[in-house]
């Protein structure tokens, strides 16, 4: 009988310590109110009613890694990276979902390491200079997104509007 309770207790035990680690886990990183939009619908979202240049195209997949040092594809679930297609034009938007929070540092990261590349050797006329300068990498919930534009206050205006 004794050993019955025992096992009995054991697996109660080993149970409750399953269940709160899990909601440990949850804990860590709570999300209030997540927003699930894909890459392409942040990035329609951050840029609207702001117009952006026409010369920028996006990214192929195939250079992402290349171009965001640190970046393993496999730590997203979408991406869209639009960038110049011309030399004049120093337009890059970039947003990215991260499959697993907790890599979302590291998708960071690289995304400042563009972010300092383009501010120190990207930009080449005095005005492109200004607005590489004015630059930012932002994060919420699990979306990292790089702005480099003319209209960056509006664009990280509309950003943190949509996860209020």
């Amino acid at each position: 009988m004794q050993k019955v309770f025992s096992i009995l207790l054991a697996g109660i035990l080993i149970s409750s310590i399953i269940g709160c680690d899990k909601n440990y886990e949850e804990s860590k990183h709570p999300i209030e109110h997540p927003i699930r939009l894909s890459a392409v619908e942040l990035y329609e979202n951050i840029l609207k009613d702001i117009t952006i240049t026409d010369e920028i195209g996006e990214l192929p997949p195939d250079g992402l890694e290349d171009l965001y040092v640190g970046l393993d594809k496999k730590m997203l679930t979408d991406s869209i990276v639009m960038l110049p297609l011309m030399s004049s034009q120093i337009t890059e938007i970039a947003v990215f979902q991260v499959k697993d929070i907790s890599n979302l540092e590291t998708v960071k990261a690289a995304a400042e390491k563009r972010l300092d590349a383009i501010q120190n050797g990207g930009a080449f006329s005095p005005s492109q200079i200004e607005i590489a300068n004015q630059g930012k990498v932002l994060s919420n919930q699990n979306y990292v997104v790089l702005i480099v534009d003319p209209e960056i206050n509006r664009i990280v205006t509309n950003f943190n509007k949509l996860f209020k």
